[in-house]
């Protein structure tokens, strides 16, 4: 046998015991490795942060700085000094038909989703959600409104809580914001270079030089991170052709960085391309009579703080108190634009109000820019360019020479002696390197106009109006028989529809509107729905408003279309501010539909009119629950002393619904609700404690969850007990409303069942066009309403046509499920064939 080698014992045994130690202390240290490993990267992350801690602050300072100029009123005011937290209204939480249906408020029940007339249910108690709530599922988000409804406020606004690290921002606050419009970027693709790249080289471009390297890293690592909060304004005025080239540009960027958060601005009426990213457009709230005031406060504390005191150094005094002129303002009543609102306070105070109206105000804000070398001419000049070239911006030399065409080539002034911030960007790069620069008169009104704020300056020499509607009210002046045949045949893109907005705001007869309205054929009415808004502006002796009132009549007592659009028709006479409204409602009021007596009672509500609170009050005891809700609605929606003592006395003595809709309207009233849910809390009455709890859940307030707890432990009746623990329950849930990522159709519980029964299969990344019609033809009606928030991704023929028979098919639930689903194709751009070839 051969000779093993020898093992000296002494080493082969101090070997066994280390290495038994080792593995020893191995085993225990295991558990620990991960968190040792989170510790270590944490420690990274914590030297890179200090590394880029400059540019980060540099990135949050340039974003506030930016954002408080993104407003009205810039040149008086920072927009923190009159900003209001902007509100989204909430869209309807999608179906699972596998699970139990919520309870829903009364506002949710009766009032049906409107996104395009959001001014119709600002006056309820509609359910609302801010942006960053709307944010919190990683989808992107369109902003909608009409120009002048805040949408850049919310952008800056967001950006601003961000950028400050408030609570208000949740998780957001960690995210970099960037905050950009959609002029300022190059959205040119290229494969070869990351998509995120032109947003880095925009912002480290107005960086200083030093910091430029480091600013460059830290966008970089967020990205990559997933921790960049993009906020893209200005695409709701590019027009429907140059939407694709944006599309596609973001579309990129969020393949690539998939947890990048996104929001950004939209027109209500035109959202093409957006679809393709998943985006879901959310409303903002329009503003009521309580937003008004808040704002018209605030307006005059700035007021008093920065402008009197101006005044009080050049000699000159306010000829009448500021209390006296916002108690004057605070009884206003109808509707407004956050824009248009702004602009009737700033007349009032400024001393320069031309009337009453909406467009008055409009009207004199734009006379303070005709002055010098700058006639009203030469402004409606400049806004018929866009209109003609139906662009979103036109270079600043085009603009040049339009204006200097008006004036006569070249007047006598030197390069006039403006600080350098105030220069555009176009001026100082055609002033280098020369010493005397002699202005045209056309670049000379382009700086006066930049400056004072009517025109933004832009990426690549590019100016546009601040607002489409300064551009509508100017242009509407200067319309041609070539330029009418465009606007009407693309009504949806800003520019044209407030520029037929206002053209027929000043017309007392013309074919053109009567055609307008003849030529309708949509299933959505939009051609009578756009043209309900001019009614606010119109003459009041305008040969075409009695056709166009006729025919909105016509469409609210169709009982053969859903309810949603049966409203719209509704909020357009409540918008068009008319003085025969209240006999209208009166009228309404003694129908035989109670669909027609509800939504007039709605109506009546949200027109405010405290005359019809004798009508509304008489409605309380209709046999049918709905009206009697409605018109429960309508009094605290007016919110005059005698309409809130009668919901309260409906709060007391009401049948069990209509007690719970007082109780959630009432307690949504500004100052006085809350003391009166409260008082209600506490009566012995069953039905109105129990009440109460409703009223209390719609406050998420401190106070109303701890007055929750209590009535579920103190309360002697369980029903009311019960009903306390299921709304403090509730309440610690996220909320329904908030939009979250549609499943893939094979990742569906209720479809791939659905589909089992049928014996077929839901296979990945194939179409479900065939499953998705046999849900809409033959399914329940939980399947049916699931298959239509499928619906809107999917343009097919037999979907087409299974909608539209829903959309008519009479019953409230799935009529207006469909509505919402061609509402959403007719954004999106789908050509929608009239009805009578699909029903």
């Amino acid at each position: 046998m051969p000779d093993l080698p020898h093992i000296d014992q002494i080493s082969f045994w101090l070997g066994f015991v280390a290495a038994t130690l080792l593995w020893w202390v191995l085993g225990r240290l295991r558990p620990l490795l991960p968190a040792m490993r989170e510790r270590i990267r944490q420690l990274i992350r914590a030297i890179r942060e200090r590394n880029l801690q400059g540019a980060n602050d540099f990135l949050r300072q340039e974003t506030i700085r930016r954002a408080q100029r993104m407003h009205l009123a810039a040149h008086l005011f920072p927009l923190d000094d009159l900003v209001l937290p902007p509100l989204l209204l909430a869209p309807p939480p999608p179906i699972d038909p596998d699970a139990a249906p919520k309870p829903e408020s009364a506002a949710s029940r009766e009032l049906p989703y409107l996104p395009d007339w959001p001014e119709f249910v600002s006056g309820y108690g509609y359910p609302r959600l801010t942006l960053v709530e709307a944010l919190s599922f990683n989808v992107p988000i369109a902003v909608t409104g009409r120009p002048g409804s805040g949408k850049t406020v919310c952008l800056a606004h967001l950006a601003c809580q961000v950028a400050r690290k408030e609570t208000a921002a949740g998780e957001l606050m960690d995210y970099a914001p960037i905050l950009i419009h959609v002029l300022d970027l190059d959205v040119a693709l290229d494969e070869n270079k990351d998509p995120a790249e032109a947003i880095i080289r925009y912002i480290s471009a107005r960086a200083p030089v030093l910091l430029q390297p480091q600013l460059r890293r830290l966008l970089v690592e967020r990205f990559r991170e997933g921790k960049a909060l993009l906020l893209l304004d200005g695409f709701d005025e590019l027009p429907p052709g140059h939407h694709r080239p944006v599309v596609e540009y973001l579309k990129a960027l969020l393949s690539r960085y998939p947890e990048t958060r996104l929001a950004l601005s939209a027109a209500p009426d035109w959202i093409d391309g957006l679809s393709e990213l998943g985006a879901i457009p959310l409303a903002l709230s329009a503003w009521g009579q309580p937003e008004r005031e808040r704002l018209l406060n605030r307006w005059a504390s700035a007021w008093n703080e920065y402008i009197l005191p101006q005044l009080s150094r050049h000699g000159v005094t306010q000829a009448v108190s500021s209390d006296l002129l916002t108690g004057w303002l605070a009884c206003e009543r109808g509707y407004a634009t956050p824009l248009e609102w702004t602009l009737k306070v700033w007349e009032v105070f400024a001393g320069d109000v031309k009337g009453p109206t909406n467009l008055a105000a409009i009207e004199a804000y734009l006379g303070r820019f005709c002055k010098g070398i700058i006639t009203r001419p030469i402004l409606e000049k400049i806004a018929r360019q866009f209109l003609v070239r139906g662009q979103a911006a036109i270079a600043y030399g085009e603009l040049d020479r339009v204006i200097t065409e008006q004036t006569g080539p070249r007047l006598p002034a030197v390069m006039p002696a403006q600080p350098e911030e105030e220069q555009t960007q176009t001026l100082k790069n055609r002033k280098k390197g020369r010493r005397d620069f002699i202005l045209s008169a056309g670049e000379q009104a382009l700086e006066e106009l930049v400056n004072s704020g009517l025109l933004a300056e832009h990426s690549g020499e590019m100016i546009r109006f601040t607002s489409p509607v300064f551009t509508g009210v100017l242009a509407a002046f200067q319309v041609s028989e070539e330029d009418l045949l465009k606007a009407v045949a693309e009504p949806y893109w800003p520019v044209y529809n407030l520029s037929l907005h206002y053209l027929a705001a000043r017309s007392n007869e013309a074919d053109w509107i009567d055609e307008f309205l003849f030529v309708e054929n949509s299933i959505l009415a939009r051609n009578l729905l756009i043209a309900g808004r001019w009614l606010m502006d119109a003459l009041p002796t305008a040969a075409w408003r009695p056709h166009l009132f006729r025919s909105l009549a016509g469409l609210i007592q169709d009982e053969s279309i859903p309810l949603g659009l049966r409203t719209r028709a509704t909020a357009a006479f409540v918008v068009s501010n008319d003085a025969s409204l209240p006999r209208f409602f009166r009228q309404l009021f003694t129908s035989k539909s109670p669909i027609v007596r509800r939504i007039s009672l709605l109506g009546a509500g949200a027109w405010g009119d405290p005359l019809l609170v004798p009508d509304i009050t008489a409605l309380l005891y209709d046999p049918d629950e709905d009206v009697r809700i409605a018109a429960c609605m309508a009094l605290t929606a007016i919110r005059t002393e005698q309409a809130v003592n009668l919901a309260a006395e409906v709060l007391m003595k009401g049948d069990e619904g209509t007690r719970q809709a007082a109780a959630e309207a009432i307690a949504l009233l500004p100052k006085i609700g809350p003391e009166i849910i409260k008082e209600a809390a506490a009566i012995d009455d069953i039905l109105t404690r129990r009440a109460a709890v409703f009223g209390l859940y719609q406050l998420h307030d401190p106070w109303a969850m701890q007055l929750l707890e209590k009535m579920t432990i103190e309360d002697s009746q369980w029903v009311v007990r019960n009903v306390a623990a299921q709304a403090l329950e509730d309440l610690q849930k996220p909320d329904d409303h908030i939009p979250k990522p549609l499943p893939k159709p094979w990742d569906c519980p209720w479809l791939i069942a659905f589909a089992s029964k049928r014996g077929l299969g839901v296979a990945p990344n194939q179409p479900v066009n065939d499953l998705l019609h046999q849900a809409l033809a033959t399914g329940t009606l939980e399947e049916q309403l699931g298959a239509l928030e499928y619906a809107r991704f999917i343009h097919d023929d037999r979907i087409l046509i299974d909608t539209y028979s829903l959309f008519y098919s009479g019953q409230r639930e799935i009529s207006e499920a469909a509505l919402q689903t061609i509402y959403y194709w007719s954004i999106s751009g789908v050509k929608l064939p009239p009805p009578q070839q699909m029903v």
